[in-house]
This record gives structure tokens, sequence and C-alpha cells, in this order.
């Protein structure tokens, strides 16, 4: 015969001679399979061996079925191929593998009329074709009373063998690879080994705990629950009874079977990987007590199958061992390793919610991000865990110590980030910090008692290992380094120091600057009169819109040690030192000429750095004012609460500009700082003793 096209689907009822005519004409027609996408050129006499195989089977077959003749029904394994053939005698005489027949994936009906065979694809040595059949069940004995249970649907995979067509496979209709008969055969044989290692197991507990001998539970459970087991804290109890069986310990267990029962409590098999099974146990705690059950969750891992959970009953609750476990684990664990220098230690805290880690901490120093260190002193940081991730008990995160300032000395267990340390007086580190600043990504391996850190950094590779501690037990380490204090960073005092420049006050009043701006600003002010004000530096310090510190510059907050107490609670408060405007005035309300009274500024850690401070002296409102309130003389600056330099300033009605260095962080892990201005010595005034501070403020670098 011609070549029949391997795309060409049909239909064949029994006894339909026909077909074979229109084979004949398509064929004839050009419908053939190219040569080159098979190894053999197939005709229709492969077709319809494939169609009469599959005839003869389910003929044979339903014969079997319609006399009732069950034991017969099992020759049908002579038309499975060789591997079906195989994976079916290696199950249990007699052992349904499914709760249907794989012929007709039914529950058995009493009889079955075959109707017909589609052929789906055809290769070489493989085809598909799906069968449908009619079933029928009996109601009653009487004869002839019977009901229709519907149309069978199977999808068949065949192979050819020895020059024969064979049932290589079972399918539903759809095909789903679940419901392959080959995939269920290999389920229940993997369900077998769950469960004879289960009862392995259990005899072997039993064995141990009827003759009060110790059981090697390691050996027996998967790595994660070996994980949860050890994060939980030393000697805890786990379970109120005995965590193999919930029961309360009896002087003999005895294990009644056990067997695979599908999905449970929400373990549900990986459908890609088949990895998890749950296993029945039946046991009682004596001969002839009350048969108990219990629930094993077995997953597969290093080739073999291993105890994940365990779920128990009491009066009609179930209660997983995970999950009491998992409600037993603190807040956080901590792990120590002590290095040879006291204080250089390094600290991690895992930090965890529900039984999973969901933070951490790491305390370490600059060697972390450092090749070799030779010549100084390290510097000390606690940096927040990121990129966690946990994978059965290997645990990885990534540290980043990029923008970070070091301190110098080891950083207390109770603070998690340097911006507090900071904050609660640590002192800069000596160093220049930007060169240890880098990200590190470690590795670490989980154990009941300690933590190894596998390979320690990028920088060096050494493993070390962690000690696991309680953090009440860490808090009373000595971690004193010895060397703090000359670990710190220089904090220099500049001594007494005079203003850099000096710029005389116009008599221009805050209104008459804010019109002549407003009339800038929309185009109106006229020319000779914009040069009259444009370089005047009060209107450009405080009411212009220059660039300068303050593009990104800021004070946090601004204080007083005091205040004299008007008829307006403002009228001489300390945010009148720094709000703008040079009319208004801090007086400070300390007896006498306010000797000892200060102003205290406050920066956040991330603000730019500051190099000069600039100080408009006494009340500059006008002359009369200057004149009538005493004036600061000699004015000590402290920086973070330390001597810093003491301002001596003029006598006149003046914006006196003093270059203090360079101070502040710039950075935004960094604490909170302060500069405090205490007046020491004053010029006094014509009428009042009390001094007068018009403005106080400030220019810097790190803005633009």
């Amino acid at each position: 015969m011609l070549p029949l096209s391997l795309n060409f689907n049909y239909i064949i009822m029994k006894k339909s001679p026909i077909i074979l005519i229109l084979l004949a004409i398509i064929s004839f027609t050009g419908c053939k399979r190219n040569a080159s996408e098979t190894q053999k050129t197939l005709t229709s006499s492969d077709s319809t061996a494939v169609i009469e195989q599959v005839e003869k089977m389910y003929n044979e077959v339903f014969g079997y079925y319609n006399k009732r003749d069950f034991k017969t029904i099992k020759n049908g394994k002579k038309f499975f191929s060789k591997k079906l053939k195989t994976l079916w005698e290696e199950l249990p005489a007699d052992y349904a593998v499914i709760d249907a027949d794989p012929w007709t994936w039914t529950q058995e009906p009493d009889s079955f009329v075959f109707q017909t065979v589609k052929l789906n694809r055809l290769a070489k040595d493989s085809a598909v074709v799906k069968t449908t059949a009619q079933c029928f069940g009996h109601i009653s004995t009487k004869a002839g009373d019977v009901y229709d249970c519907g149309i069978s649907q199977m999808t068949l995979r065949l192979v050819r063998e020895d020059g024969r067509w064979f049932v290589d496979d079972f399918r539903d209709k759809d095909e789903r690879p679940h419901s392959s008969l080959t995939h269920m055969i290999q389920d229940f044989k993997r369900e077998q080994e769950a469960s004879r290692r289960v009862e392995a197991i259990y005899n072997g507990l039993f064995a141990c705990q009827n003759k009060n001998e110790d059981f090697d539970t390691d050996s027996y459970i998967s790595t994660n629950l070996k994980t949860l087991w050890e994060s939980l804290p030393e000697n805890e109890l786990v379970y109120s009874a005995n965590v193999w069986t919930g029961l309360q310990d009896f002087d003999s267990l005895i294990l009644e079977g056990s067997g695979a029962d599908g999905q449970r409590n929400g373990w549900r098999r990986d459908e890609r990987r088949k990895d998890t099974i749950v296993v029945s146990v039946r046991f009682r705690a004596f001969d002839g007590g009350e048969i108990n059950t219990a629930h094993v969750k077995m997953v597969y891992e290093r080739n073999g199958w291993y105890i994940d959970d365990i779920v128990h009953t009491f009066k009609g609750e179930e209660y997983s061992i995970v999950e009491i476990a998992k409600m037993q684990i603190p807040d956080s664990v901590a792990y120590y390793y002590k290095a040879a220098t006291n204080g250089e230690s390094n600290i991690i805290e895992l930090k965890y919610k529900d039984g999973e880690i969901t933070d951490g901490y790491f305390w370490g120093t600059s060697d972390e991000f450092s090749d070799a260190r030779e010549g100084y002193y390290p510097g000390f940081a606690v940096w927040p865990m990121k990129e966690i991730q946990v994978n059965d008990n290997i645990l990885t995160f990534l540290i980043d110590s990029r923008g970070e300032t070091y301190s110098s000395g080891p950083v207390s267990v109770e603070i998690h980030s340097m911006a507090e340390a900071f904050e609660k007086g640590y002192h800069p580190w000596m160093q220049k910090s930007r060169f240890f600043q880098d990200t590190v990504r470690y590795t670490c391996t989980l154990m009941s008692k300690v933590l190894i850190l596998n390979g320690k950094s990028k920088y060096y590779t050494d493993s070390s290992i962690f000690k696991k501690m309680l953090l009440k037990e860490l808090k009373e380490q000595d971690r004193s380094c010895g060397y703090e204090e000359e670990n710190r960073q220089e904090e220099k005092s500049l001594g007494n120091i005079s203003p850099k420049e000096v710029h005389p006050v116009s008599d221009i009043s805050k209104a008459e600057f804010e019109r002549l701006y407003n009339l800038f600003d929309t185009g109106k002010l006229p020319l000779e009169e914009w040069k009259k004000y444009k370089d005047d530096i009060i209107y450009r310090d405080l009411y212009s819109e220059a660039c300068s510190w303050y593009c990104r510059g800021n004070v946090f907050s601004l204080t007083a040690s005091s205040q004299l107490q008007a008829d307006k609670d403002s009228a001489y408060a300390a945010k009148n030192a720094h709000d703008s405007n040079h009319e208004s005035v801090w007086i400070e309300g300390g007896d006498g000429q306010g000797i000892g009274e200060y102003l205290l500024y406050e920066f956040a850690g991330m603000c730019p750095r500051i190099n000069t401070v600039k100080i408009l002296n006494g009340h500059v409102k006008s002359d009369k004012d200057w004149c009538n309130w005493s004036r600061v003389k000699l004015l000590k600056m402290y920086y973070n609460e330390t001597d810093y330099a003491i301002l001596e300033l003029e006598d006149s009605r003046t914006l006196q500009c003093f270059d203090v260095g360079l101070l502040g962080y710039n950075d935004k892990n960094a604490a909170n700082w302060t500069l405090k201005f205490e007046i020491l010595d004053v010029y006094p005034g014509e009428k009042y003793d009390d001094t007068a501070i018009s403005e106080l403020y400030f220019d810097g670098v790190d803005v633009h």
C-alpha cells in the first residue's frame, strides 16, 4: 500500500473495510510523510496492525469481564510491554494498584461493550490511541435489570516489540501525567519503601525504649527537622509526651503496622519530585492495649526516606511536632567566635518568627573587609544581615559596610546599628572608614551547638566555629579590647580663634529686604536700586535664595540653657538665633550677664559637614538696640560635648565668620552630633546686663 500520513486521525468501527478504500484514495492524492521525518516509511498496514491489536486486547479482556471471570482477567498482562509487565510483577500479589480497572478507568462494572478506537499518533515503534467503551452495571439480581454506567474513555500508549504492538502505559482521556499507570506503580513502590522505612525506624525505636536504651534520632530525621530541633534551647522539652507516639512513656510498645495514606494535613506530594509521602503508623502501648495512630511525613533526601514531621491525634485534635517545636524556638539565638585578641571577636544573632529565621545581625571588625592588617588596630561595627537565605541547615547572608563609620571599640550586643552606637557615646575609629567599605557574603552551617562560618569572606578563607550562647551570657562576656582610647579618631582643640571675615550690618530692615526681593523676583526692581543691596551679606545669607550649606543642611534641633522672660514667650527664645531674621534675637535669661549660658545645636548624622560658624553678635536690629544689650566677647565651642575652640568676637555691629575646621559626618548611618556655644565673657550693655545673639548659623561642604 501507499504511505500513510502520521497526522491522519481516523476511527475504525468493528468490521469496517470501507476505511481501507479511503486510505488508498487519500494516500494517492499525495498525503504522505516526508522521508526525512522518520527512519522507516509507515504504511496503512502499520496503522491497521495497531488498531487490530487494540481491538483484540479489549475484546479479549472485556470477554473475561462479561463472564465475571476475574481470575482470567489477569491474563491481560500478556498484552503489556516488557517494561509495564516488569513493573506490574514487582507489585504484591493481588494488589490493586489503582481503585479502578486500568483498561477502562472504571470501578469494574458487570459488563462492557467496546465501541471505538482512534489513532492519534503513529511513529516507527510507538503509537497513541484513544478508546471508548459502553459500561453497564446491575441494580438487582433480575435478568436484564441493568443500568447504563456511561462511556469509558481511555488513552493507551503502545510500543512495538518483536514486531508486535503492546500496551506500555494507560492514561485517562486527558492524558494527565498523574493518571499514568506506570506513574502510579512507581508511586506505590516509593510508598512501600517509605512504609518499610517507617516500620524499621519504629521497630528500632520501640526495641530501644523497651530496653531503656538511647535511640539515635539524628539518623532518621530530615535535615529540616534536625535544624529545627537544634534551634531549640538546650534541654528544652519539645513535647509533653513521647514525640514518636504522642503517648506518655510506657514500659512496652508494640508496632501493629504501617501504610501510606496519601495527602494529609496540608502535606502535598510534589508531583515533579515525588519527594513527600505520608505514612500512618499503628501501635499499642502494651499487649491488649488500645491501638494508637501517628501520621508520619516522610521526605526523600540523601538517597533515602527521612521523617520530616509527625502528627498525633488526641481527643479529636491533631498535634504536629514541628509546629510545637516552632512555638518553643526563642525569638533570637546568638553565636560567639572568640578571637585570639580579646575584643576582636565576632557575634552572630539570628532572629526567629514562627520557627523561621527572618533577620540577623553581625558584630565584627574592619578585618572583614581587609586582606591583611599591619601597624594599626581594627575598627568595630555591627551590621544588619541582608539577603538572608536558609536551605536545610545552610544559612547565607550579606553584610554591607558601604557608607558605614566604624567605632574605636567593640560594640555591645544590645546595640544593633552604628547610628545607635554613636548616639550612645561610642567614638569614631581613627582610621579612614572609607578604605574598609565593601559587601561580603557568608555561608554558614547551622548545627546543634555551633555555627560554622565556611570560608569567612572573599578577603580570607579560614572557617570559624561560633559557639551557641544565650544573649544573656554574651552580655556578661568581657569584650573590652584594651586599646579603645588610643584607637579613637583624634578630636582636635583649636584653642582661641578670631574671625576670618567681618562684615558690617546695614540699616536695611527685614521688611525692606523682603520688599526688594519681591520686586526683584517679579522683574520690577530698577537695576540701580538692585546694585545697592545685591552684595549685602545679610541679604544674601538670610533673605535670598542663593546656594548655600542650607540647600541640603539643616539643624535637627536648637535649645538654650535659658531665655529672658517677656510678655511674649517667643520674644527672646533660642529659635530666634537661627530663624533667618536679623531683627529677632535670643537673649539668655540667667543671672547677671549670662556667663555659662549656652545654645545647643543638634545635627543628624547624614547632615552635610560644617566648616564655618557665622555670628551676628548682639541685638543688631538697630544701633540703639545693639548698644543697650550686652554682647558676647568669648564664646566657648563644644563638639559632641568635648571642648573644641574659644571664639573671640569683636565688639562691633557686624557679621563675624569663624573657620572651625571640618565637623560632622555626612553619613546616613552615623549618629546625631552636637555643637554647643557657651558664653564665657561679654561686652556690657549700656542699659541691660542680659546678653544677646541675633543669629548664629553655618556654612560648610557636601552640598553641591
